[in-house]
């Protein structure tokens, strides 16, 4: 299949999945919260634990990653059922399970209950949405999406309206997701199926489709590379690996030497906000590992802020891996492995 020849029936799924992803940043979570969470709620608190697994861990990250230096309150990711040490009547613990049914989050539920820390879940349903519910924990309900990697931007507006609302972050940060809500919209037309010239996603997709894939990023864009990878790995049913700069420096760098034939595909992810000295880390780095034979696709993001060019990386990475299904003839949106063994652990 061609990507300039995409059959109609291969346009729906992933691809109205991503399109929907922008407006997501606009859900009125601050109005109907307005009275649920105040800063009444947030004193008190002296560190924030988000608990979630796969797709439903990811907007935990990408609000480390956006607002990392204006945090006023230590903000910890955890995936998996053990709660921090920690943990307290002190801490605000956020449960994050789309499906509402993830193993591992419905035990870090009840570890954050016996620790009598404070709880917000955000969920789509299942058992999750039920025990908030009749235990009286505020409940950030996401909208239907076939899988919960489609929902990263619904979660981090729930996360961020909650945070302002209970005066956790000190800028309006909702604002400045309706601001880049408006600017992915009109930038996706850029990588929609019925474009074709200077289509930034299709032609990564058809430079990387049925190869694994090494993705690195600069600091400002951590949290997106991951989110490449697994959309690589859900979407694309390729394999993928990331990381970051400057930690790959220090140890990936020496592993470029072997083997000899490199027979993957590379992409780096740069922001023009970072400071000189990474930009000249990354330009010197690159230039080392081509001498060994690899040569990345490096790809700049587009925005005018450091958030629109990590949700637009966001964005990006989900067209080209839909792209890369195609190329490779699976179906991006069923993950039947991940089922098998769900199935196979019961």
């Amino acid at each position: 299949m061609k990507l300039t020849n995409i059959p109609q029936d291969k346009l729906n799924g992933i691809f109205s999945a991503i399109d929907a992803m922008p407006d997501h940043l606009s859900l009125p979570y601050g109005e109907d919260m307005r009275h649920a969470l105040t800063r009444e709620d947030g004193t008190g608190i002296y560190n924030i634990v988000f608990c979630g697994m796969g797709g439903s861990a990811l907007a935990g990250n990408l609000l480390k990653n956006w607002l990392y230096t204006r945090l006023i309150t230590p903000l910890e990711v955890c995936r998996g059922s053990q709660m921090p040490g920690y943990v307290n009547e002190h801490s605000l613990v956020i449960i994050s399970s789309y499906s509402g049914d993830t193993a591992e989050t419905l035990r870090a539920y009840e570890e954050a209950k016996k620790n009598n820390a404070q709880i917000l879940v955000i969920t789509n349903g299942g058992k999750l949405l039920q025990l908030a519910r009749n235990e009286n924990y505020t409940v950030l309900e996401l909208p239907e999406c076939s899988q919960p990697r489609f929902a990263i931007f619904a979660g981090l507006r729930a996360l961020t309206c909650a945070l302002q609302n209970m005066g956790l972050v000190s800028i309006d940060v909702a604002r400045e997701l309706e601001d880049t809500a408006d600017f992915l919209n009109t930038a996706k037309l850029r990588l929609v199926p019925d474009i074709d010239d200077d289509n930034a996603a299709k032609v990564l997709a058809e430079k990387l489709a049925g190869k694994p894939v090494i993705i690195y990023a600069s600091p400002l864009l951590a949290s997106a590379a991951y989110i490449w990878k697994i959309s690589f790995n859900e979407d694309a049913k390729q394999m993928a690996w990331y990381n970051t700069y400057s930690e790959l420096d220090h140890n990936e760098l020496e592993g470029w030497r072997i083997p000899t034939h490199k027979e993957m595909g590379g992409l780096q992810l740069v922001s023009q906000f970072e400071d000189k000295t990474m930009k000249k880390r990354i330009q010197v780095t690159t230039s080392l590992i081509k001498e060994q034979g690899m040569v990345f696709n490096t790809m700049q993001m587009a925005g005018i802020t450091p958030l629109q060019e990590l949700l637009y990386a966001v964005m990006l990475a989900g067209y080209t891996a839909g792209y890369c299904a195609l190329l490779n003839d699976v179906d991006p949106e069923k993950v039947p492995q991940v089922q098998k063994l769900k199935a196979e652990l019961k």
